[in-house]
């Protein structure tokens, strides 16, 4: 894997890799199991999937956005494969961060969210989360603009005007709120904002809130 990688053109060298796997289905099952060979071709996709992420020049806007979709479509990808050699189809909950859950494209394509709502419709339910204050721990980035290991963050009760300070003002510590049918009215003008919202994911610096 890591010679594939290193190499010029490791998403084409990585998609001969899948491709010889998958030529030789029927040899392979022989030896093993239907299972273990669906695992292992799926093993090979993931890599093509992260050589063609390496392949594209993130320095710029283009390539980030490019990227991103690429990710997200990546995700959405493995997620329905998870799902569909799971038991049955059985029930799935995925845990990712509110950008990934979400369905949108506000980003300039579309979320995991949006790429699994299109495919299961109405069986695809997003959580999202509004983080009020108190203490977690995140990745920042140096002075080099590298990213350093896991520290300890604590935040203060946001903007008044923001979503998360009204979220987080009720006497409830933990509750779930149905935001698909929205009452018209108040409740819905407040909905429409626009109000800020602190979204906290992996990477964290205080400066952004």
């Amino acid at each position: 894997v890591w010679d594939i990688l290193q190499d010029r053109e490791p998403s084409t060298n990585a998609q001969k890799v899948y491709d010889l796997l998958k030529g030789h289905q029927a040899q392979y099952e022989a030896l093993s199991s239907p299972q273990a060979f669906a695992l292992a071709l799926q093993d090979a996709r993931v890599i093509v999937q992260y050589a063609q992420l390496m392949s594209i020049d993130m320095n710029t806007q283009q390539g980030w956005t490019e990227a991103g979709k690429e990710r997200d479509s990546f995700m959405a990808e493995n997620i329905a494969w998870l799902h569909e050699h799971s038991d049955g189809g059985a029930k799935m909950v995925l845990w990712a961060h509110d950008g990934h859950i979400g369905i949108s494209d506000s980003d300039g394509y579309a979320s995991m969210g949006l790429n699994l709502h299109l495919r299961y419709q109405g069986q695809y339910l997003p959580i999202g989360f509004s983080f009020y204050q108190g203490a977690f721990n995140a990745r920042s980035m140096d002075a080099h603009g590298n990213f350093t290991s896991p520290q300890p963050f604590t935040v203060q009760a946001p903007d008044k005007d923001s979503y998360n300070y009204t979220l987080g003002s009720l006497n409830s510590q933990q509750y779930l709120l149905n935001l698909r049918h929205v009452p018209k009215g108040a409740v819905c003008q407040w909905m429409d904002g626009p109000h800020p919202f602190r979204e906290i994911g992996a990477v964290y610096s205080n400066s952004e809130d």
